[in-house]
């Protein structure tokens, strides 16, 4: 058995010696090496910093990281043996907004050639004038040479992908009716995405949490977009805000209650964005509404008179910081809206040719108004709101 085993274990070295010498190891220097890659690293003003490939158009991108100003960024994985610009980004999304090349002298493509992996230390990059300048001249590593200039802004640069509060139309409140609904809590949520109303698919979710972590009961929500008119009578004379009709899209939320306290609402965008914005909100202020009955409209040459009386007697109306008028058409959408001198006013007059834009807005007629009484806080955001009952216009 000995015996067996001794010429067994001769025979099985001879095979592995055979093995080895017909088939070569897979090991040491006959591996395939990795592509070889460049990182770009360096302090900047800014936040963003973009490798664009100039022939495949693909781009690299990483965030600057660090409190104050120079940030330190690191510019991971680019392929070598490639043409590239390097693009610095700072305050996005904010009208300081800025970007610009890095440049040596008069060109700003970059050709990297390398057979190994490599750094390119810029150390810190100035964009103050428009152009980025290194205090390491980018060409003193060997691999890297300049190949001419390129000014087109690439689409990676510009500002968009930017989204904003309508911070006038964010707001918790409390609302009041003469007596077409019941009283309710209403969280509203306006925003912009690159200066335009954001839209419904804009938005993956929106969450309101108090200061205690609490979610308020929802009893509905959903989303609402406006086309109207705004007519500012707090200026003399009246003047139509923005010369034009605006565009207003926003989400709701409608609440059994809120407590007073300090409410944060974040919104979750699609493409991956998030925004908050901390809304201190007083409680509930039931405000006084005006009464249909004291509600008048009449005609003068061709201009349409609105006028009622203020409940001045009644509770909470020393907390009334605002009225609005609001105009609508035949199918009850609002197209117009007038903002009234004071909040003691009590008439305004709205001309032919401004009513007639409004009513193009919608299905050509103007049937109906109300008047708003509003309470806005030092920082002018919308607590309260009471209405009236629409009444007819002749």
């Amino acid at each position: 058995m000995k015996d067996m085993t001794k010429k067994q274990l001769g025979y099985l070295v001879f095979l592995l010696i055979s093995f080895a010498l017909f088939f070569p190891a897979c090991g040491g220097g006959n591996d395939p090496q990795q592509t070889p890659t460049a990182t770009v690293t360096g302090t900047v003003p800014g936040t963003t910093v973009k490798a664009i490939d100039v022939d495949s158009n693909v781009t690299y991108s990483t965030t600057a990281t660090g409190t104050g100003s120079p940030k330190t960024f690191t510019l991971r994985s680019l392929p070598v043996n490639r043409k590239y610009r390097l693009a610095f980004i700072e305050n996005e999304c904010t009208p300081e907004y800025k970007a610009c090349y890095l440049y040596q002298g008069n060109e700003n493509i970059f050709q990297i050639n390398s057979t190994t992996n490599i750094t390119i230390d810029l150390g810190f990059v100035d964009t103050s004038t428009g152009k980025g300048a290194a205090n390491n001249n980018p060409l003193n590593v060997a691999p890297v040479t300049c190949c001419g200039e390129d000014q087109n802004i690439h689409p990676c640069m510009m500002n968009i992908g930017c989204y904003a509060f309508v911070d006038a139309k964010t707001f918790l409140e409390y609302r009041t009716f003469e007596t077409a609904s019941p009283n309710y809590y209403l969280a509203n949520t306006v925003m912009t995405k690159d200066g335009n109303p954001i839209t419904q698919g804009d938005v993956q979710n929106i969450q309101v949490v108090d200061s205690q972590g609490g979610k308020p009961s929802v009893y509905t929500e959903g989303f609402y977009s406006m086309r109207y008119y705004h007519y500012d009578c707090t200026q003399t004379p009246c003047t139509i805000t923005l010369n034009g009709p605006q565009n207003e899209n926003g989400f709701y939320a409608i609440y059994n209650s809120l407590q007073a306290t300090t409410y944060t609402i974040t919104v979750n965008t699609t493409d991956g964005k998030q925004l908050t914005k901390n809304i201190s909100y007083p409680g509930l202020l039931a405000l006084p509404v005006v009464r249909k009955a004291t509600m008048q409209a009449r005609w003068d040459a061709g201009d349409l008179v609105l006028s009622w009386t203020n409940p001045t007697a009644e509770a909470n109306w020393a907390n009334v910081t605002r009225i609005t008028l609001a105009v609508y058409d035949g199918a009850e959408k609002a197209v117009l809206f007038i903002r009234a001198a004071t909040p003691a006013a009590t008439e305004v007059r709205v001309p032919a040719s401004l009513l007639s834009q409004a009513a193009a807005l919608g299905n050509g007629t103007l049937a109906k108004w109300e008047v708003q009484t509003k309470a806005s806080d030092a920082n002018s955001s919308e607590y309260a709101r009471g209405y009236s009952d629409r009444a007819n216009i002749p």
